[in-house]
Formats: structure tokens, sequence, C-alpha cells
């Protein structure tokens, strides 16, 4: 979560308050300083509650956290790709490597694929892939929409537990 709320130095750890009172997220880092576009003052990140429950509800139960593994390394699409492609620049990512033997690959997903959506759910500024991937269990096929060479495509990846 983005917030402008004051955090102080020192004072991550902390909750995040809506204004009703309720916690919605653990205050966990605050940006100060430049940008070549200017100042930054008070840029504030927090974890959601929700993320914080499922995590602690998954170290009492099980001792451990396991997360899905995808098998990709991507970055955001650029403002040139997204205008070949004839999509939005906050619209999608483009898959930079694909891991061996990964889900992705057992799926046919290639370098250069430009990824939209998971199960319908377009990935963008506000739904990043990797939280929409963390929505979804280990073990689970996903459907992911994707472009390759202006051609949309789908492809069904079955996640798997990452060892890291």
């Amino acid at each position: 979560i983005q917030t402008d709320a004051a955090i102080n130095r020192g004072n991550s750890g902390g909750p995040l308050l809506d204004a009703m009172g309720n916690v919605i997220g653990i205050n966990t880092l605050v940006v100060r300083g430049t940008l070549s576009s200017g100042e930054i003052e008070g840029l504030g990140f927090a974890i959601p509650a929700r993320v914080v429950e499922q995590t602690a509800r998954a170290l009492l139960d099980e001792g451990k956290i396991e997360r899905p593994f995808f098998g990709i390394v991507h970055q955001s699409i650029t403002p040139t790709l997204a205008r070949r492609a004839g999509i939005s620049e906050d619209q999608g990512v483009v898959v930079l490597r694909v891991a061996p033997d990964s889900p992705a690959e057992r799926a046919g997903i290639e370098s250069g694929d430009l990824l939209l959506a998971i199960n319908e759910e377009i990935i963008d500024a506000q739904h990043p892939f990797i939280n929409l991937l963390m929505q979804h269990p280990i073990g689970e096929t996903v459907d992911v929409r994707l472009l390759r060479d202006n051609e949309e495509q789908r492809v069904r990846v079955t996640l798997v537990a990452s060892d890291e």
C-alpha cells in the first residue's frame, strides 16, 4: 500500500489505520530524497493487513511460507513496446528470461512475450504481476493471456512451490 501518512524513521512495523481506526496495513518503508523529477517527501509503503494475516497464519500453522513459482524474469512494458503492441503503457509485463524446466517454460512462455492477464485479471500498475500471482495457491493452474508477435494467445500455467 502506498501512503502519504507520516512515518518517522524507526517507526516501521507500526499499524496503518483507515479513517475508522481499522488496521489496514503494517508500515514498512518511507522514501525521502530526490529524483530526477524532483523532491520526494514522506512517500510511505505498508504491507496490506490481509497479507500480514496470511503470512502469520502460515508461519503458525506450517512453520514456513510457501509461495507459488512461475519461472520468469520480467519488467514493466516500456512506452515504445506498448505503442508497437497497441496496448496501454501501464498494462502487462515483458518476459526477459524463462527459467529452464519452470512452469512458464512448460506452458510455452518465451522471452519477449508480453503477459497481459492472469485468470482475466489485467496486469497493470494497480494489479502488479507478482501481486496477482500470489493470490493463487501452489498447484493451481492459471490462465495467462499474452501477446507474442502482436498475436494474442492463452496458455495454462500450473504453479509449483518456490525453492526460495
